[in-house]
């Protein structure tokens, strides 16, 4: 069946109102016991009064409603975000109005990304859902991890947690379990997936990857993260065979450690996922894991893997120009790593509701000021099913002008990097998605619910 949606943040505002688009609730809370004496009340409270000054009160209005949300979640999920929010808001707004840059927002782009993937897998989506051959994508995902042949590696981590044999058993129970717990990873991973921008903002300011090392994890030097995190489930791209081993031998080590740094230097998924996981841990008591503990900390895991992964386009191709990647087997396909595949499906969905900068100069005859203008530049990303050809097509929608003109002489190089058929970053056919098109027109947005096309 052929059918579109239309994802906004109207859509989502709408919905928030009528209690959709929430974290699903099957696992959480995520982690467990009392919070360590650091994190309890730790919130830098100059930060919002901070930027109130610096942005317009419609974008400052979704911004801070949408940032409460993340805060709620995160004391479910990940309750270091309190630590990190000034340095996120704060990276983030200067990013926006860099001169050298098309800086575009973050505190919005994250809870709407994790509203793209809820629509997407289709909790709480009020009618909208992505639906290939008949199947939910979280049915076909879940499969996936349950019965795939290139999710062994998971199943194993998972195992090593302490997730129960029992829920590795094909079965109509089971696959009901696995559709919360990719509910549940695939929200978080969304939700947080830009954490990494503070330190990524650090190394260009020149700090060194030995600082940066001990900003990320408080060792002294690179040598701790290339050898000390090789057993995390978020590493496991970078190690030959896809994890087979958690071992760094021979050959392939030289190839590791050039990942690895790359990674941390031309990427913010990196520098995110290991704070993610490093500050995590700080937050969870020690001490024996229960079963539901277990499944608790495999979404947490598998959330950092994702928010790792999502920002490694720029690494697998190695530079703008390259007919060929240069790191090949960082390439994402769904049947080995569903999660991270989605979660860079919903980042290029989720350019609505964005807010850019705009600089000018007023002259008032005595002196020259600047001033700055925040606008929005997509208002809505249509979806639209072509089942005959398996092919997802993307819509851009933008009401200015410049905008659309900017983004059209951009998309085909974002399509051809990302979803190219035989060397996209991307392989989406696991998922019986053969093809990903985008384009981007004038227009303003209704909120749709999914039907037929016609």
């Amino acid at each position: 069946m052929d059918y579109n949606f239309t994802l906004s943040a109207d859509d989502y505002m709408t919905g928030r109102s009528r209690g959709l688009f929430r974290m699903p609730t099957g696992l959480l809370p995520l982690w467990e016991g009392e919070l360590l004496p650091s994190f309890k009340d730790t919130y830098d409270t100059k930060a919002m009064p901070a930027l109130a000054e610096r942005l317009g009160s419609l974008y400052f209005r979704n911004m801070y409603a949408m940032q409460m949300q993340t805060l709620e979640c995160a004391d479910l999920a990940f309750p270091a975000y309190r630590m990190l929010f000034g340095d996120i808001l704060a990276s983030d707004w200067l990013a926006m109005v860099d001169w050298r840059r098309n800086g575009r927002d973050h505190s919005v782009h994250q809870p709407l990304t994790a509203y793209t993937t809820r629509v997407l897998l289709g909790g709480d989506s009020d009618g909208k859902l992505l639906e290939v051959a008949g199947t939910p994508l979280v049915t076909r995902i879940a499969e996936i991890v349950l019965r795939g042949t290139g999710t062994i590696y998971l199943r194993r981590h998972f195992a090593a947690l302490g997730v129960p044999d029992a829920l590795f058993e094909e079965n109509a129970a089971n696959l009901k379990v696995w559709e919360c717990v990719v509910e549940t990873a695939a929200y978080i991973a969304a939700l947080f997936h830009d954490c990494g921008y503070p330190w990524a903002y650090r190394l260009k300011q020149g700090i060194g990857l030995d600082k940066l090392a001990g900003m990320l994890t408080g060792t002294s030097c690179i040598e701790d993260i290339y050898m000390g995190l090789g057993g995390r489930l978020m590493m496991t791209p970078f190690l030959e065979n896809h994890g087979a081993s958690v071992r760094v031998t021979g050959l392939w080590e030289e190839t590791y450690r050039t990942i690895v740094k790359e990674g941390l230097t031309k990427s913010h998924g990196l520098p995110g996922g290991i704070a993610f996981c490093h500050m995590t841990d700080k937050c969870r008591r020690g001490g024996a894991i229960s079963a539901s503990g277990a499944m608790k900390l495999a979404c947490l895991e598998w959330a950092a893997l994702a928010v790792v992964m999502h920002d490694m386009c720029d690494v697998y191709w190695g530079g703008r120009d390259e007919v060929e990647p240069i790191n090949p087997a960082l390439r994402l396909h769904a049947e080995v790593d569903p999660i991270s595949c989605l979660i860079t499906l919903a980042d290029q969905l989720q350019e609505f509701g964005r807010n850019r900068s705009v600089w000018g100069r007023v002259d008032d005859h005595t002196a020259f000021h600047s001033k700055v203008k925040y606008i929005e530049g997509c208002v809505g990303t249509k979806i639209l099913w072509e089942e005959a050809r398996g092919n997802l097509a993307i819509e851009y929608l933008y009401e200015d002008e410049a905008v659309l003109t900017a983004q059209r002489g951009a998309i085909g190089n974002i399509e051809r990097s990302l979803f190219e058929t035989s060397k996209g970053f991307v392989d989406l056919s696991a998922l019986e998605i053969k093809s990903v098109s985008m384009w981007a027109e004038r227009g303003g947005v209704s909120i749709l619910r999914k039907r037929k096309c016609v």
